[in-house]
């Protein structure tokens, strides 16, 4: 993978903001497919939801990759964001 461009590094580790002080970004990422983002049945139900919903954003964005339609650098971006993004969600679910 090639190394990622200074700016889309910055607005995506930004993005991550929300999860480091514990809130949720899932709902605000355009695109993202909100059937695999159903909150109900308490906070534990729902952080399990939103990392299923991480990751299944993250096969889209393989697939894309895959496809040649992302730029090269996209899955390096993408595999850094979204482990934080699950870890964060793993913590407050199962620690």
């Amino acid at each position: 993978m090639n190394r990622v461009p200074a700016v889309p590094l910055i607005l995506g580790l930004a993005g991550l903001m929300p999860f480091v002080w514990g809130a949720v970004i899932l709902t605000f990422m355009s695109g993202a497919l909100w059937a695999f983002a159903m909150t109900g049945g308490g906070p534990e139900t729902a952080g399990r939801n939103l990392i299923r919903g991480f990751a299944g954003l993250l096969v889209l964005d393989y697939a894309f990759a895959h496809w040649g339609l992302a730029p090269p650098w996209w899955m390096r971006l993408r595999l850094i964001l979204t482990a934080v993004a699950v870890l964060c969600l793993a913590a407050g679910v199962y620690l």
